[in-house]
């Protein structure tokens, strides 16, 4: 099990430095919960708790650690989870220890080609490592007949990370009806999902209270949801805005997955059905998708008002990533029949050192394929490093509470800083009411650089103007243009000035 960790660590560590894209997400809003004067007037990490398990359990390791120490601890943990999960998973559908590292090497294998809705499993510490984790050990103990334990880990996954937890659930729930195995022992699967819900619970009722949006109008939700399924999160949500590479990748792995599918082990089918579940759950969602594709918000408020049920399930269905748990499925049992082939092929005397190649050629290789996720700030070498030093003068030179004003890229700027900032586009609240604020300020702040950068002189009036509708106290500026005033820090293209 440990080796395996040890696989998986070092994965991650290769291709998802800290912080990983979602480790500022997370773990920013996991100190905040714990430590709610960290970036206090910050509004994301003042939006609602959709991760509250999350924050509750792992959260307080921010009190005694550094960010970075705590990433560390906690993809330790979440890995050896995983290790256990992905080990006790393939014994119970009949593989050895090496034919499972084996099915390892190869998932991470192809792990390395583009997503299909930007989904990963080896990754930062967030909380969804930790959900298809317990799916893993959710699946294995039902395949076991052990309700108790399968309750504990099926209503900790859906607690950890509700969209994970519940796709997990549906699927396994598919795979039951197709293999008839429900039928067969209802007292199992009635005693799994009653204790899965209460288990379920702490993280359902943070999850479906963002969901309900309270207190809004219907035209408030509408413009909600539009901004996050056809605007901010349409490379999740959105089919028609998913690469067309993704779509050749899964067109590819999906037929593979036809020519092995009929000659596969017995004891793979109900994960054969369980991937399907995922497939029909995908192509409902594309399907609809592709059924109402707005080309902007007059067409979809049109839509809304001529079809509003239809249309209010049509956005919940794509506002709960419909292609997420599909996204790993995929390479999931195709790596899965991929090992079980080349277990037949390949004398088991030799197999060990076919799984060790497969393995140490897949952590080379992640070394050297270049990765969006191993820079996730998209910032070239020289500029990142102004920008690390811009952070680390916030920090040091500014009081705690004070707010920024930040340039478009703002990389993990509470990661580095420890500041709040005013408004951050990769940082998007979960609730509508805050979601709304979020996108005002977007607005606002836009409409003021368009505005004051555009004859590259920047008034003391327009830097009173956002410091009045931002209430912030420092703005920071990559861009050329002159101020009024001497910044208070310069570092390459990065300029601080006081707003106050």
């Amino acid at each position: 099990m440990f080796l395996l960790a040890a696989i998986f660590f070092a994965y991650g560590w290769i291709c998802y430095p800290i912080p990983s894209v979602g480790e500022p997400y997370y773990l920013g809003k996991a100190k905040h919960f714990w430590q709610p004067d960290w970036c206090a007037n910050d509004l994301f990490l003042q939006s609602a708790n959709t991760h509250l398990v999350f924050y509750v359990t792992c959260g307080w390791l921010t009190l005694f650690a550094p960010l970075p120490l705590v990433a560390i601890v906690l993809r330790l943990a979440s890995m050896i989870l995983l290790a256990d999960g992905w080990l006790r998973f393939g014994r119970q559908i009949g593989l050895s220890v090496t034919n499972c590292l084996l099915w390892a090497g190869l998932f991470l294998s192809l792990q390395l080609f583009p997503s299909f809705a930007g989904e990963w499993l080896i990754g930062g510490a967030e909380s969804k490592l930790i959900s298809y984790a317990l799916l893993l050990d959710a699946s294995a103990f039902l395949f076991a007949s052990r309700s108790v334990p399968a309750s504990v880990c099926l209503g900790g996954a859906i607690a950890f990370h509700p969209i994970v937890g519940l796709w997990g659930a549906l699927t396994i729930a598919f795979a039951a009806i197709c293999t008839r195995s429900g039928q067969a022992n209802v007292a199992l699967w009635f005693r799994t999902a009653v204790g899965s819900f209460l288990v379920a619970l702490p993280g359902l009722v943070p999850g479906f209270a963002v969901l309900s949006a309270t207190g809004l109008s219907e035209k408030s939700k509408a413009i909600a949801d539009y901004i996050q399924v056809f605007h901010r999160l349409r490379h999740h949500l959105d089919p028609n805005s998913l690469l067309p590479i993704s779509w050749i990748v899964y067109a590819v792995m999906c037929t593979l997955l036809a020519i092995l599918w009929k000659t596969s082990r017995r004891e793979f089918y109900p994960v054969k059905m369980a991937v399907l579940g995922t497939f029909v759950f995908a192509s409902v969602g594309a399907a609809i998708g592709f059924a109402i594709h707005p080309a902007n918000y007059d067409t979809y408020a049109l839509l809304l008002e001529q079809h509003p049920i239809l249309m209010k399930l049509a956005m919940l269905c794509l506002k709960v990533y419909p292609f997420r748990v599909f996204d790993l499925a995929v390479p999931f049992l195709l790596s899965l029949l991929l090992a079980n082939r080349i277990s037949k092929w390949i004398p088991e005397n030799a197999l060990s050192k076919t799984m060790s190649l497969i393995l140490a050629a897949v952590l080379i290789g992640a070394a050297f394929i270049p990765m969006d996720s191993k820079n996730p700030s998209f910032l070239p070498p020289k500029k990142y490093d102004d920008w690390l030093a811009t952070c680390q003068w916030c920090r040091d030179k500014t009081s705690k509470d004070s707010v920024f004003v930040m340039p478009y890229v703002d990389w993990a700027f509470h990661w580095f800083a420890s500041r709040a900032q005013y408004v951050s586009y990769k940082n998007m609240p979960q609730d509508s009411a805050r979601l709304l604020e979020w996108n005002r300020r977007l607005r606002m702040a836009t409409e003021w650089r368009e505005r004051s950068f555009q004859d590259d002189i920047v008034t003391r009036e327009e830097l009173f103007e956002l410091a009045e509708f931002t209430n912030a106290d420092y703005l920071i500026t990559d861009q050329s243009v002159s101020f009024p005033s001497a910044p208070a820090f310069t570092q390459g293209d990065y300029q601080v000035f006081s707003l106050r």
